[in-house]
């Protein structure tokens, strides 16, 4: 029989007691509640209802899990109760630290509405996406907020600016000015826009919901512990530092440059101690493995690789008719021919891999001035657990002939992997001179998220206790460069079939 003996929000059938709804916090499709830490005892809860759900076992499990939680309408029992003491209660549990509960199907809130054909506490409610993988956020919640992660970086930055949150916003605008002038710099440059947009709503939001909202628009990736905040990490491990370390502009552009080369990859402190759980999760998670050199024709089989032929010697008739065929046959599209263009008209590297690939058979050579040596590598670690098809590592061990240098192949980074700004001009193996002290290319930046952090450390220190194997015949050795800011750190001169050119762009 339907009673009317608490509110208007609630139902009584037979003494159950029905919510009609829950009004969760909700950021980009990401439904949420606050949990309170707090324990309340069963007694508590018995007085507090007077025994009227204590003998409907569904209820009172439900109870105590929903008395720590708040909606947008505040702690969720206060919808059951008018009088001042029962509020009094409530309030008392519903203070102090909270954290954000996720909501999906599987969660407290999903309980059934009837059991054994009477109705239950139940609160009907919006639910996450499941494609939004509701545990990874709650992991990432658990990991960020509940731990005080996120609130201790934001602290840190506002104590290193002199403990004035709008000095924060300042800081981290002249930071970006000084990214966007350094070599590499732009890679910090989105984590810094992330940490101005945390700042901006500092002072008027709730920590909390402020870092919600910064969790989410962060990005979350699996990792071996449960999730990971790469923006995070990158702040906390190198714009903090960079903030509290440069005394001027013209020290962090210098500063950043350093820490973004290509040599340090992005890399924590190499000299870092070891602890024996770092080296197990390595030997667990990443096994036994060999790094080697890429051969030539290994290199050619790379999907973003760019071979050059070069001018065919004819060694017989069949070769010479061969030659003749593709003098008078055009090749490609009548759209493709119209775009191509002339050596003279080379002007970027697009405009070169477009006339390379359509003038394969064509001499190149590249002037070695100011350019670092680089070698590519395969590796035999599983390819599920790197984040790109190969390895590199631009090293000084490499010795190479100077002046200009026959280019076999061209391996441009970026067009298979979009966070690294490197190209390789792989060289013929005439013009290599000593590979006998190079070194190995056990960068973390090349592990997936869900290994970086866990095996770093190892990962990098075996550059000391191991040498990438080389093998016989022509290596991917070569000179390379790297782009920021769609510049080349280092502009080249190309010359094709012996006229030179310039390049400076990407």
């Amino acid at each position: 029989m339907e009673s009317n003996s608490l509110n208007d929000n609630v139902k009584v059938f037979d003494d159950k007691v029905e919510i009609l709804s829950l009004k969760p916090f909700e950021y980009n499709g990401i439904f949420y509640v606050h949990e309170y830490n707090t324990s309340i005892h069963d007694s508590e809860i018995f007085e507090l209802f007077n025994g009227d759900i204590y003998n409907c076992r569904f209820c009172r499990d439900r109870i105590k899990k929903l008395c720590r939680i708040s909606d947008k309408n505040g702690p969720i029992l206060l919808q059951f109760f008018d009088k001042p003491y029962q509020i009094y209660s409530i309030n008392r549990w519903c203070s102090g630290n909270f954290t954000p509960k996720i909501l999906d199907q599987e969660h407290f809130l999903g309980y059934e509405k009837k059991l054994g054909q009477f109705p239950h506490i139940y609160f009907p409610t919006k639910y996450t996406d499941k494609s939004k993988n509701v545990g990874l956020i709650q992991f990432a919640v658990n990991r960020y907020i509940k731990d005080g992660l996120l609130d201790t970086l934001i602290r840190n930055l506002i104590l290193c600016n002199d403990n004035k949150p709008l000095e924060v916003i300042n800081s981290l605008e002249c930071f970006i000015k000084c990214c966007s002038k350094a070599t590499y710099g732009e890679t910090f440059i989105n984590t810094a826009k992330w940490l101005i947009s945390i700042m901006k709503d500092y002072q008027k939001s709730n920590n909390v919901d402020l870092f919600m909202i910064a969790l989410i628009d962060a990005g979350i990736e699996k990792d071996l512990q449960g999730a990971v905040i790469t923006k995070y990490h990158q702040a906390n491990d190198n714009i903090l530092s960079l903030l509290r370390d440069a005394r001027t502009e013209d020290a962090m552009i210098k500063l950043v440059e350093n820490r973004l080369n290509p040599h340090n990859y992005r890399r924590r402190d190499p000299e870092a101690i070891l602890t024996e759980g770092n080296i197990n999760n390595a030997m667990k998670h990443l096994g036994d493995f060999e790094n080697t050199v890429m051969t030539h024709e290994e290199t050619e089989k790379l999907p973003h690789c760019i071979a050059i032929k070069g001018k065919q010697e004819n060694k017989g008739s069949m070769s010479a008719f061969e030659q003749m065929k593709s003098s008078i046959k055009p090749t490609g599209s009548f759209a493709s021919r119209c775009s191509n263009i002339d050596i003279n008209s080379i002007k970027t590297m697009e405009d070169l891999y477009k006339y390379l690939g359509n003038n394969p058979n064509s001499d190149v050579y590249i002037e070695s001035y100011k350019l670092e040596p680089i070698y590519i590598a395969k590796t035999t670690i599983d390819l599920d657990k790197i984040k790109t098809p190969h390895m590199w590592a631009f090293t000084s061990s490499i010795k190479t002939k100077s002046g200009w240098l026959k280019i076999k192949y061209i391996v441009p980074m970026y067009k298979y992997i979009d966070s690294h700004k490197n190209i390789a001009f792989i060289l013929d193996s005439n013009d290599i001179l000593d590979t006998s002290k190079i070194t190995n290319c056990c960068f973390p930046d090349f592990l997936q998220p869900a290994y970086a952090r866990t095996c770093d450390k190892a990962f990098e220190r075996i550059n000391k206790l191991k040498k990438v194997q080389i093998p016989s015949g022509d290596i991917a050795v070569g000179l390379g460069t790297s782009i920021s800011d769609s510049k080349l750190v280092r502009h080249i001169k190309i010359k094709i079939n012996g006229i030179e050119i310039n390049i400076d762009k990407q």
